[in-house]
This record gives structure tokens, C-alpha cells and sequence, in this order.
């Protein structure tokens, strides 16, 4: 353990020092993310699907039809990042943009038939990224659970 640094948690009277690089939280997150996206790139290169339309589509066969407004909220992402992934999946006949008819500024998405029957590749998909953690189901959902709370701390 590097000096100045413990395993409590930050206190106002904790003291940190610098850790070596490979072992910063930032880092380690960052790395486990590129590896993640590896990982579902390989197992999405059959569906000719990126790991973020992925997301989009998942999120669409649980919800539905949803205002984009809506969409980039739920994959904790910029409107102008969405949209470009958007015009690829219209254009790949995967989901319909139309306007709103209450209120024309709102654009609303929806998967198409093309789209919804990707769904059945879903399961297949994510036991294989989920078998490649090699961690336990119990690990994996305690995982998760770590970083939605390690998300909200840094988000306040």
C-alpha cells in the first residue's frame, strides 16, 4: 500500500498520498472500459452493431418508443453524441425518427420490426460479454451496485 493511503474510507482528517498511475481509480476504470468495449465489439461484429448503438437499441426494447431527450438520459449521454448514433440506426433501418405531433419540436424514436428482431441475439450477447468477466452473477450485480453509487458521489 502506498504511504499515506488506507483502505477506510475519505474522512476530513484522511490523509492521501500518491499512489502509483496503475493503480488510480481513473485508470483502472478506464482500462476496464476499453476492455469492456472490446469484448462487445467481437460479440456485436455479426449484428454490424457498435457497442453504443447496442445500448441505444437495448434501451428501445426495454422501453419503446422515446423522445431522444429521454434516450440520451437514460444512456448518460450528450444529445449530440445520440444523434449521430440515431441517423446510423434509421439509416440501417433499425429504428424511426418522427416528430412529435403535441409538440414538433420533440423527435421521438421507435424501434422498427428490422430493429425489434435484433432483440433475439440480446440474451446471447450479454451472457457472452458476462461470461468473459469470469465473475459471478452475484459479483457482477455487486459491481454494478458500487459504480451507480460511485457515480452519484462524484455527481453531486
Amino acid at each position: 500500500m502506498a504511504p499515506g493511503h488506507s483502505d477506510e474510507p475519505a474522512g476530513d482528517s484522511a490523509v492521501y498520498g500518491v499512489v502509483p498511475f496503475e493503480e488510480r481509480l481513473g485508470v483502472a476504470l478506464a482500462a476496464a472500459a476499453r476492455a469492456l468495449g472490446t469484448r462487445y465489439r467481437t460479440s456485436l461484429a455479426r449484428l454490424q452493431l457498435t457497442y453504443p448503438q447496442f445500448q441505444v437499441m437495448q434501451v428501445l426494447w426495454e422501453d419503446g418508443s422515446l423522445m431522444v431527450g429521454t434516450l440520451a438520459d437514460r444512456l448518460a449521454l450528450d444529445i449530440s453524441t445520440i444523434s449521430p448514433l440515431l441517423k446510423r440506426l434509421e439509416t440501417r433501418g433499425l429504428v424511426s425518427r418522427r416528430r412529435d405531433p403535441r409538440d414538433e419540436r420533440r423527435v421521438v424514436i421507435t424501434p422498427t420490426p428490422q430493429g425489434l428482431e435484433l432483440r433475439r441475439e440480446e440474451e446471447a450477447i450479454l451472457r457472452q460479454v458476462s461470461l468473459a468477466t469470469r465473475l459471478t452473477p452475484a459479483q457482477e450485480r455487486d459491481l454494478v451496485r458500487q459504480l451507480k453509487r460511485l457515480t452519484r458521489l462524484l455527481e453531486q
